[in-house]
C-alpha cells in the first residue's frame, strides 16, 4: 500500500490496516525520532504515521522547506492508499500550527477530514508567535542556541559540536523561518474539535487561550495526560 511518495514522507510506526491513522508534526527543528515508542504506546488499532519534513533525518540531503500543500498531497494519497481509514493529527509546537495549515489545505483538496487535531505547547495561530520565539530565524547560532536552551528545545550541547550544528540549523531555520512569516489568514472554522494536552490536571482558560479559539480558530479544551 504505501508508494514512493509516502515512503519518502512517513516514517510509518504502526500497520496498514488500522483503524485509525494518527499523523504526526514534530516541533521545529524535529523528525521522526521526537515520537518514537509512540506505536507501542497507543492501542494497537492505531497506525502512527509520523510526518517526515525535508532537510532533516532520513530526508537530510533535501533542502529544508515547510510547505504545508506538499503535506498535505502527501496525506491524502497515505489516506486514500489505506481505504480512507479515520484519521487524525497531532502537532506539537511548531507541528501544531503546521498540521492547521495541512488540514486547510486538505479541505482545499476535497480530503475528508480528520476526525481530530491534538495539539501540545502552542497557542492558536491567530494569537500569533509568543515574543520568546520571535526572530530566532534570523538569530545568530550562538543567540539561537542560547534562546533555544532557556526554552528548553534543544541541548545546549548541540551547538557545542560543529557537525550536528551544521546537521541540525537549516532545519531549525526553516521552520523558525517559516513561523516568522506565519501570517494567519481568517477561514470558515475547521470541522474538526482540536484538543490541547499538557500533563497534569490544569484550569482550561489561562494556558489554552480558549476564549480566542472559540472566537476564531480552535475550539480547543484542555486534557490532563501524564
Amino acid at each position: 500500500m504505501s508508494t514512493p511518495v509516502t515512503e519518502r514522507w512517513f516514517a510509518s510506526g504502526g500497520w496498514y490496516h488500522a483503524r485509525t491513522v494518527l499523523f504526526c508534526l514534530p516541533h521545529a527543528g524535529g523528525g521522526a525520532a521526537a515520537f518514537r515508542g509512540w506505536a507501542r504506546a497507543l492501542a494497537p488499532d492505531v497506525e502512527t504515521l509520523v510526518v517526515q519534513l525535508p532537510g532533516r533525518e532520513r530526508r537530510i540531503a533535501e533542502p529544508a522547506v515547510i510547505d504545508p500543500h506538499a503535506v498535505a498531497a502527501a496525506v491524502r494519497l497515505a489516506i486514500e492508499a489505506r481505504g480512507t481509514p479515520a484519521y487524525a493529527f497531532y502537532g506539537h509546537s511548531f507541528g501544531a500550527w503546521l498540521a492547521f495549515e495541512v488540514i486547510r489545505e486538505l479541505r482545499r483538496l476535497g480530503a475528508p477530514p480528520p476526525i481530530r487535531l491534538y495539539v501540545g505547547a502552542t497557542r492558536p495561530p491567530d494569537a500569533g508567535l509568543a515574543a520568546a520565539l520571535r526572530g530566532l530565524s534570523t538569530a545568530p547560532d550562538t543567540e539561537l542556541a542560547a534562546r533555544l536552551a532557556r526554552l528548553g528545545g534543544m541541548p545546549a550541547g548541540v551547538f557545542a559540536e560543529d557537525e550536528l550544528r551544521d546537521l541540525v540549523l537549516p532545519a531549525l531555520r526553516a521552520d523558525f523561518t517559516w513561523l516568522d512569516n506565519y501570517a494567519y489568514q481568517p477561514e470558515q472554522p475547521l470541522a474538526v474539535p482540536p484538543l490541547k494536552w499538557r500533563a497534569g490536571l490544569v484550569s482550561r482558560l489561562p494556558e489554552c487561550g480558549c476564549a480566542t479559539c472559540r472566537a476564531a480558530t480552535f475550539s480547543c479544551r484542555t486534557n490532563a495526560t501524564s
